[in-house]
C-alpha cells in the first residue's frame, strides 16, 4: 500500500511531524516505484514537492487522506464476501 504518515501540510506546502496524525497519500505517483511526484506549470515533473512554485505547492492538495475511507468500506466487503478455495479455481 502506497501510503506516507500524515504530517500536516504546513504554509509553504511541506509536510512535517503530527502526532496521532493517519496515513497520507501522493495524489500523483511513479507507475513502476511508487515515488510521489510533483507537477509545475512548466510540465516539468518533480520527485520533491519542495522543487514545485510556492504557488504550485500552496495551491494545489499534492497529498490526500480520502484512501482511508475506501480502505475501510473495502475492508467490510472482505468480511461479508471472505475468499473461498472454491474462487480461486481455474476455469
Amino acid at each position: 500500500m502506497l501510503s506516507m504518515i500524515n504530517t500536516g501540510i504546513v504554509p509553504n506546502g511541506y509536510c512535517r511531524d503530527k502526532p496521532g496524525a493517519g496515513p497520507l497519500w501522493p495524489r500523483f505517483a511513479e507507475l513502476n516505484s511508487n515515488r510521489p511526484i510533483f507537477g509545475d506549470r512548466d510540465n516539468a515533473l518533480y520527485y520533491d514537492v519542495l522543487q514545485v512554485s510556492l504557488e504550485r505547492r500552496q495551491g494545489y492538495a499534492w497529498y490526500t487522506e480520502r484512501p482511508v475511507q475506501t480502505l475501510k468500506q473495502y475492508q467490510l466487503w472482505q468480511q461479508k464476501f471472505p475468499l473461498k478455495a472454491t474462487n480461486l479455481a481455474a476455469d
